[in-house]
């Protein structure tokens, strides 16, 4: 059966155990028998326990072939040591048992140590006259004569003698010798993670990363003692990670041992010392030391260091949870030799940062695809689900989330059970998570101290739920730190623990499984009775506690959140709230709540109540602690209290479409509001003058508050960076500014009803983006406009009494685009700043000039669509294209003009472009005069290609003048998406040019595929007159240059 990555793993005992033995001495028994052999036997077998087999165990006549019984036992073992003495070679026994041994070397991976005992591996190989070998091979080639057998005999010697091994000549005796021996077997055949016999869902890459920071290979980090942290939540895998990395290297070390379930031996006494001794034993290859009961309890670590100095060692330490389990175990780097590596496994990423390891590996979930593959494995034991659980497996898929540990569970939960069961199993998942899986999950919550288990269970039933709310996001921090004193530290924990995660936009999550097992711990509190917790949430729960009335002092956090297109009816009491007098946070989204309540707590941090139902909150109640206030699509409220309420914290006040608010609350009291929500409260008439003193204000959406009249007569906050007033149409004065605002970057006061801006507007200094439009009455603009250097953005459309701009215009150094479409009244337009890269001025039917734009290096976009007053509307397209090209032999940017063309449909096309024109209707092709774009050469002088349409717009019906057209057209080189407009002008012809520099066409970003220009299908108000391609040459412009300048 395929695993995924189990959390945990069972070890392993003694080969022997599954009926393999675990070594196979082949010897010589004249020559060590009764000596070496005998003696390192025992060492192996009678101390170790090591399951041992040789030939001495068979009965073999003389002259015999090796027995078949011999050849399985050589086959079933796992390390074979070969003692190569002088007469080894004389026993053809011995020979067939070697050429055996390095066949299964070979095909079997069976471990070969070879010993030379007191013979040299030159003799060995080499096997020359002379030596006991080369005597005996004499012998062999007269008794075999021409044997193909005594050839693979040589050959077998001469492979052996080039194995590493041990030779007695480097020894002072054999005891030493014996010893090394031991421990290089103790080694290979200590208990390590169990190895993977079957192919495990997605571990290729995950290994690969881990391997990766090992820096095994890398010349420069080669020689270090590199500590690695696999870190990762309870079930991700990180001990299968660690196992499949251990079986991947561990063959380049000279010693290995791996150290699992570190947590679980810490919680016996003695553990800790059992542990010490195991890696003792796995490192000194010695078990014959002491037991447990009297290994030393404070002098351990002192014999470990010593055993541990100056050796290259791989040792992975698996599932710690206390700096205190690598003191015992001597985690050091100092201690180990020269290429030495560490691995330790972790659930807590601040313990393996405390550590300083030199890299961290955080478990990757499984991707849909490998969950997929696992879950049909697991269920199915095939690579794809059975046709008609395909459904049932994506349902897994979704609620596992990528976690192996659930995947693994549930996968092999489909086993035998019909499709009907497996639905209802499902079902069952959403109250009664996985047993097995949670109680891997809790571990890490039991680790937390009882604060950070409070915080982290206000993130499941509160934060992670309430995440999409910008107010939550941007505030959650402080209001835990005025719940908990330490909060930062907490939050750090849960981090580190790998129980909660950043995800996009900066927002908070936890995985949906550390979610449920939050909420059954809590359900654990009371079973049967939610009012009684500390917290509950869901419908069921929400509506039995308020209509039942049986919350009590226990509750400190409730959450209801229902979709607005299906809202439920919760018949509540006024009392409900009443005995809850720890209620800190507070969210009822969706629902429609019988009527309100009498009393709220004061403890209460966040209150976020939709559809409120009453006309204000109860009077008893003191939003002091407040820090979120949300109440937005409150139709019974008029007003939240009457009076001056303090409310040092508050942060985010938010009352969008409150359709009965009249007024705002004094804002006097507020200090810290940043955030403030009024859209669409169309009844709001006033807003209180405190707003205007608002010191932190961030941000103020008033839009759409259309009977609005009454606003602050001033404004001094600085640290304001949006205000929106769109569509307050009843507003008819704007405030007068009378400090620098600095951060404000945007203010909308599109559909406002006012005449002018102050003066004022100067102090300004960090606007960015003015928006204007369709402020019908606005008649003229300060020129204090100029000195708004920060000004990028200017938008006026449909400002139908706006007559001109202020000259001081050309001061807004920093002005790119200037949006002027539909201000009929609009005849001129000053000197713009040179550095602006759009105007439009469409629709604009009494303007008659545009000042000329000195700066046109940096591309260049125009749109004066039914601007027939302009003076040669043609020619002045023609000119700025003409001159941006002259002037930018290296544009790197576009350049687009769309202008009248005149009533005379056969306009004339500048002598400086050579004519060809293409007839057509609604669609024609754009065909080159000489070359095709593709056909340039990228190496020669063509500097890019112009794109050239002659359009009409056409007015269908002469007694339709309120009916809007919006059209588009597109070509190889780009789109023209036209304004919407009315009463155009019958017929008349506009030129639009589009000049595309060949980078961006050799980049792609403009794709040539038929040359042909299409109108938008839903579009029969534009046709096509005449369109054409033109390629510009470097040449061609140096000769414009000349006639110019001629």
């Amino acid at each position: 059966m395929t695993k995924a990555f189990p959390s945990t793993s069972s070890w392993p005992s003694s080969a022997a155990n599954h009926g393999r033995h675990e070594v196979f001495v082949s010897f010589r028994g004249e020559d060590t028998r009764r000596g070496f052999t005998s003696h390192l036997c025992d060492a192996l077998s009678d101390k170790l326990g090591i399951s041992l087999v040789y030939k001495d165990e068979f009965s073999l006549e003389k002259g015999a072939s090796i027995a078949p019984e011999l050849l399985k036992a050589i086959e079933r073992s796992r390390i074979a040591v070969v003692v190569l003495s002088k007469n080894y070679a004389s026993s053809t026994w011995c020979l067939d048992e070697l050429v055996h041994i390095l066949h299964c070397w070979r095909e079997n991976e069976l471990r070969v140590v070879p010993v030379f005992y007191d013979v040299e591996p030159s003799d060995v190989r080499k096997q020359k006259n002379g030596s006991s070998f080369g005597e005996a091979f004499a012998t062999h080639d007269r008794v075999f004569d021409g044997d193909e057998k005594v050839r693979r005999w040589k050959d077998a010697l001469t492979e052996v003698a080039n194995l590493s091994g041990f030779t007695t000549s480097r020894y002072r005796n054999d005891s030493d010798m014996i010893k090394d021996i031991v421990r290089k077997i103790w080694r290979e055949l200590s208990p390590t993670f169990p190895s993977i016999s079957k192919p495990l869902v997605g571990i290729d890459k995950r290994v690969g990363a881990v391997i990766n920071l090992l820096s095994l290979d890398s010349t420069a980090k080669r020689n270090d003692v590199r500590v690695i942290g696999i870190c990762g939540m309870g079930g991700s895998g990180k001990t299968t990670v660690a196992m499949a990395v251990y079986d991947a290297v561990r063959s380049r070390f000279e010693f290995s041992t791996c150290i699992a379930r570190v947590r679980e031996a810490s919680k016996s006494y003695g553990g800790l010392l059992q542990l010490q001794k195991q890696l003792f034993d796995e490192i000194a290859g010695n078990a014959t030391i002491t037991r447990v009961e009297s290994w030393p309890e404070f002098g351990g670590i002192e014999r470990l260091k010593r055993v541990l100095r100056g050796k290259k060692l791989l040792l992975v330490v698996d599932d710690v949870t206390h700096q205190k389990q690598l003191q015992y175990l001597a985690v050091e780097r100092s201690l180990f030799g020269l290429g030495s590596r560490i691995v330790v496994t972790s659930r807590d990423q601040h313990l393996l940062n405390a550590h300083k390891v030199d890299s961290m590996y955080r478990t990757q979930l499984l991707d849909c695809d490998e969950a997929r593959l696992l879950i049909s494995r697991e269920a199915f034991e095939q690579d794809e689900p059975i046709e008609n659980y395909r459904v049932v497996c994506e349902r897994i898929v979704s609620y596992a989330q990528g976690l192996p540990l659930a995947l693994e569970v549930l996968g092999s939960s489909l086993r035998g059970r019909t499709v009907t069961e497996c639905r209802s199993m499902i079902e069952t998942l959403k109250t009664v998570p996985p047993g097995e899986v949670l109680e891997v999950l809790r571990v890490s919550y039991d680790a937390l101290d009882k604060e950070e288990q409070d915080i982290f269970l206000d993130f499941v039933f509160c934060f992670c739920d309430w995440s999409w709310m910008d107010e939550i996001c941007m505030h959650f921090i402080p209001i835990l730190e005025n719940l908990y004193t330490g909060a930062l530290i907490g939050i750090g924990n849960l981090f580190d623990k790998a129980l909660l995660k950043m995800v996009e936009g900066g927002r908070f999550d936890m995985h949906d499984l550390l979610e449920e097992m939050g909420k059954a711990i809590v359900r654990l509190e009371c079973p049967n009775e939610p009012g009684e917790r500390s917290r509950f949430e869901g419908y069921d729960d929400v509506s039995h506690v308020l209509e039942k009335g049986t919350g009590s002092k226990n509750v400190k956090a409730i959450s209801l959140h229902l979709y607005p297109h299906n809202p439920k009816k919760i018949v509540s009491s006024k009392e409900a709230f009443s005995k809850m007098k720890n209620l800190k946070l507070l969210a009822l989204i969706g629902a429609e709540i019988s009527q309100g309540p009498n009393h709220l707590s004061d403890e209460l941090r966040v209150l976020i109540w939709t559809s409120y139902p009453s006309e204000s909150l109860p009077p008893t109640f003191n939003p002091h602690n407040l820090f979120v206030l949300r109440l937005n699509d409150s139709h019974y409220l008029k007003q939240l209290w009457r009076g001056r309420k303090i409310m040092p914290y508050l942060r985010c006040m938010i009352l969008d479409r409150c359709k009965n608010l009249i007024a705002t609350p004094d804002f006097s009291e507020m200090p810290n509001l940043e955030v403030l929500r009024l859209e669409g409260c169309e009844s709001l008439f006033e807003v209180h003058p405190s707003f205007g003193h608002l010191k932190r204000l961030v941000s103020a959406d008033l839009r759409g508050c259309k009977s609005l009249k009454l606003f602050p007569a001033s404004l001094e906050t600085n640290s304001l960076r949006f205000l929106g007033l769109q569509w307050c149409s009843k507003l008819k004065n704007f405030p007068e500014i009378t400090t620098n605002m600095d951060f404000l970057a945007e203010l909308q006061l599109e559909g406002v009803g006012i005449q002018k801006l102050d003066s004022t507007i100067k102090h300004l200094v960090g606007l960015e983006k003015l928006a204007l439009d369709n402020c019908k009455d606005l008649r003229s603009l300060p020129s204090s406009l100029g000195c708004l250097t920060s000004l990028k953005v200017l938008s006026l459309e449909g400002c139908y009494e706006l007559e001109g701009l202020p000259p001081s215009l050309s001061r807004c150094v920093g002005l790119r685009e200037l949006w002027a479409r539909g201000c009929e009244k609009l005849r001129s337009l000053p000197e713009l700043p040179q550095q602006i890269k759009l105007v439009h001025v469409s629709c604009c039917r009494s303007l008659e000039g545009i000042p000329d734009m000195i700066d046109l290096r940096n591309g260049f976009e125009m749109q004066c669509f039914d601007c027939f007053k302009l003076d040669q509307p043609d020619s002045l397209a023609w000119k700025r294209l003409q001159r941006y090209l002259q002037g930018n032999p290296h544009a790197k940017e576009k350049f687009t003009i769309l202008t009248p063309a005149g009533t005379n449909q056969k306009m004339k096309i500048p002598d400086w472009l050579v004519s060809y024109q293409n007839q057509g209707n609604r669609e024609t092709t754009l065909s080159p005069a000489d070359d095709d774009i593709v056909n340039c050469d990228p190496q020669s002088n063509w500097m890019g290609t112009v794109a050239v349409v002659c359009f009409h717009a056409c007015y269908p019906n002469e007694q339709e003048p309120s009916y809007y057209h919006a059209c588009s057209f597109h070509t190889d080189l780009g789109s023209v998406f036209l304004p919407q407009f009315r009463r155009v002008t019958p017929k008349a012809s506009h030129i639009w040019l589009s000049y595309v520099p060949k980078d961006s066409l050799l980049s792609g970003t403009f794709s040539k595929t038929d040359g042909s220009v299409s109108v938008d299908s839903e579009c029969s108000h534009v046709r096509i007159q005449w369109s054409r391609y033109i390629n510009v040459y470097r040449h061609e412009i140096d000769e414009w240059k000349k006639q110019r300048q001629a």
